[in-house]
């Protein structure tokens, strides 16, 4: 018997999610290529507006020529150094902060993005990770221990340089810190 082109087309379109799905760039060669990403934020400054329990408050958010960020504010996250080396793009140093195992890397999905989970392993859950859009290996995620950082929004008006539209901070998975971006990123 002999199938037809669509017949072969299908059988192909089929088997294509189990091949992919077995696919995971390995978790040092995703914190190289979001080093070579975090270059392109060298030099950028943005504002964003805070919200917290105890009221609002603005952000300036600075990354410095040598790729490290910067936050002036009266109202700083819980967390600052990782809200800080997440803004900058060194993925490198949050891996290292949260003890993520850089060797253990899963596909997941996150804010409409496909993004490769470094640290996180299927089989246990509940492990320090770090999520990394798939396509411009920048952060989008952080989990560890009762601290989650999101970056949301990377899609959008900001994406040029790479910075989130949004930034929330959960401690226990209630909400303690949030931002918002007020104006375009400039250098």
């Amino acid at each position: 018997m002999r199938t037809t082109r669509p017949a072969a087309a299908l059988l192909a379109l089929s088997l294509l999610p189990a091949v992919a799905a077995g696919f995971v760039l390995p978790g040092p060669y995703v914190i190289k290529q979001a080093a070579k990403a975090a270059k392109a934020r060298r030099g950028v400054q943005a504002r964003y507006a805070i919200t917290t329990a105890h009221g609002a408050a603005e952000v300036a958010v600075r990354i410095d020529s040598g790729g490290i960020a910067h936050l002036d504010t009266r109202a700083p996250p819980p967390e600052p150094r990782l809200v800080a080396a997440l803004l900058a793009g060194d993925v490198a140093a949050v891996v290292a902060h949260i003890g993520a195992d850089a060797f253990a890397t899963t596909l997941q999905r996150f804010d409409h993005r496909i993004a490769i989970a470094i640290g996180d392993d299927v089989g246990r859950p509940g492990l320090p990770a770090v999520w990394v859009d798939r396509e411009r290996f920048v952060p989008l995620r952080v989990v560890a221990g009762e601290v989650e950082v999101r970056l949301l929004g990377i899609q959008g008006l900001a994406s040029s340089h790479g910075l989130p539209e949004r930034i929330e901070v959960r401690l226990r998975g209630a909400l303690a810190w949030a931002a918002r971006l007020v104006a375009p990123p400039k250098r």
